[in-house]
């Protein structure tokens, strides 16, 4: 009977010493977000692999609530996954954490890909061209902000167009930027920022 106390108190303190060295051993926030992204670039639509690498990114934003990557990274796990409103809550926090007015332009395309507002999404894109024109070195010569404007569909995205593209330095960034902009349609643009869930077909 003493034996089996004895027996039964040392593997009572093996797994105690065990699970202390396994909590000395846990993966870093930045460790969990790169297999999140591993699973993420892997998982070509399926939605357990999508699941499993959200799973990863929260638990890696729990350790660590400033890790920027693991937040962005969720959200787009999130638009793959057809889970607009999630995603918008997440591109809201990533737009808090960065405070970029440009993160205010995946804002309003979740908002209006997943229609998650009632009023004419034009306006969040217009307010998102004014943060980031006063924002950015660039003023006016940002390409997010050319972007907002034809999101937008303002009638000032014309000649801001032609502006920008002008004030690039290499022939194969006009080309680019002038398809882009001037060729792609509206729908395109918006679907290249929060393209439509493969779930969804």
């Amino acid at each position: 009977m003493r034996t089996f106390v004895t027996g039964a108190v040392v593997v009572f303190c093996l797994v105690l010493l065990s699970g202390c060295n396994l909590r000395g051993n846990q993966p870093t926030a930045n460790q969990l977000n790169e297999k999140g992204v591993k699973l993420l670039t892997s998982a070509a639509g399926d939605p357990e692999q999508l699941r499993l690498a959200v799973a990863k990114f929260e638990h890696a934003v729990v350790k660590d609530p400033t890790l920027v990557a693991a937040h962005a990274n969720r959200v787009n796990a999130l638009v793959q996954l057809g889970d607009h409103e999630a995603a918008l809550a997440g591109a809201k926090r990533v737009a808090e954490l960065r405070d970029a007015p440009q993160d205010q332009l995946l804002v309003c395309a979740i908002q209006e890909v997943g229609e998650l507002v009632a009023e004419d999404p034009r306006g969040c894109y217009e307010e998102a061209a004014l943060a980031i024109r006063q924002s950015s070195p660039a003023g006016d010569l940002d390409a997010n902000y050319v972007v907002a404007l034809k999101l937008a569909e303002s009638p000032h995205f014309p000649q801001a167009a032609q502006r920008f593209i002008r004030s690039l330095e290499s022939y194969g960034e006009r080309e680019i930027y002038a398809s882009l902009l001037l060729v792609d349609a509206r729908e395109d643009i918006l679907h290249s920022l929060v393209p439509p869930s493969p779930l969804d077909h």
